[in-house]
């Protein structure tokens, strides 16, 4: 495979790895505050509830992240797209471009 030599594949590996990590700290977020989210409250220096205002303050910025990751792409799905609807069906395609032969 071509695309994966080099220094490509690193950094295609680099960003698996950090994909996975995010992923792992927004779950281990929902599963703290979903845990403990009915514990035994020591009053207002509560460790435990400030922790859960850590996590969900971690929720909605990574939230926001992933609708914007979707955004960009469906824009980049959309534009790919419409650039192969250009080049397959609105380019006239010649006898050159189909390579065909006129030799008698």
């Amino acid at each position: 495979m071509r695309f994966l030599t080099g220094d490509n594949r690193y950094r295609k590996l680099i960003s698996v790895a950090v994909c996975v990590m995010v992923l792992f700290a927004l779950l281990m977020a929902y599963f703290f505050v979903a845990t403990e989210l009915h514990h035994d409250c020591c009053g207002e220096d509560c460790p435990i509830c400030a922790t859960i205002d850590i996590c969900v303050n971690t929720i909605k910025q990574l939230g926001n992240a992933v609708g914007a990751i979707v955004f960009v792409l469906f824009v980049s799905a959309v534009t790919h797209n419409l650039h192969k609807l250009y080049v397959y069906h609105v380019i006239p395609h010649t006898l050159v471009s189909r390579k065909v032969r006129l030799n008698p």
